[in-house]
């Protein structure tokens, strides 16, 4: 399958060799799912079209965004940076302070009704035969696990990781993060990115809720258009 390529290829040029098997942080049975550990600064392996065929790329009029299923018609171009933020979590849970993020004991974690929507909007995407190529998420077990219960591949990058009170101005993490989004996907498919609310809050200035997604045009050099935007349950009535 060209998915499994573009892991495999993300992997080997990345120089990451750890699998494993099911979402980070599954407390219950289900369908095993592989992720790619690939380090913690593993860039998405890409390469950069021609600006014309960057340019071709659907885009929204002026001051509207793309939503429902003219998101899904221009992500089947792909070109599309697809960012996530993660699926539904357990309020009553919190973060502890520099948490260990091996641990899933230690963080907020996606509830059973965060574990139903990434399995859903994985099965719409499916469903929909979107051009989805890498996936990248934080190495915080929610993100993680909202990637392999929607993909059933990922990779771990740690510029990714939960923008903190403490480092969200960050000049070094917020360059690191906007070089991802304005990262180019490989010709004919899409990126996904699955991270956290605040660190597009923090280079963006959007808030997501969760499980909602922003389509990025990115340029390939340090920066990216928002194009438009899904919610959760807009995957289910697309075509």
């Amino acid at each position: 399958m060209v998915v499994q390529a573009l892991v495999v290829f993300a992997a080997i040029a990345c120089g990451g060799d750890e699998e494993r098997m099911g979402p980070a942080g599954a407390t219950t049975a289900s369908s095993p799912v592989s992720s790619v550990a690939v380090g913690p600064t593993a860039q998405p392996a890409a390469t950069t079209p021609p600006t014309s065929a960057r340019a071709a790329l659907p885009t929204p009029e002026a001051g509207r965004q793309l939503t429902g299923q003219a998101a899904v018609d221009a992500l089947r171009h792909g070109g599309y940076v697809l960012y996530f933020r993660h699926a539904l979590t357990d309020q009553e849970e919190q973060d502890r302070d520099a948490p260990e993020l091996a641990d899933c004991k230690l963080q907020r974690n996606l509830s059973e009704a965060g574990r139903d929507q990434a399995r859903e909007i994985g099965r719409n995407i499916e469903r929909l035969v979107l051009p989805i190529g890498i996936a990248l998420a934080s190495p915080y077990c929610r993100t993680r696990d909202t990637a392999g219960y929607a993909f059933g591949h990922y990779s771990v990058n740690r510029d990714l990781a939960q923008f903190t009170i403490n480092d969200t101005g960050s000049e070094g993490r917020i360059t690191a993060l906007r070089r991802i989004l304005a990262t180019v996907p490989a010709a004919g498919t899409d990126t996904v990115l699955v991270s956290h609310v605040n660190n597009f809050l923090a280079i963006g200035g959007v808030t997501l809720a969760e499980g909602e997604a922003l389509l990025l045009v990115p340029d390939g050099s340090e920066s990216f258009t928002i194009a438009g935007r899904i919610k959760p349950d807009e995957w289910a009535t697309a075509k």
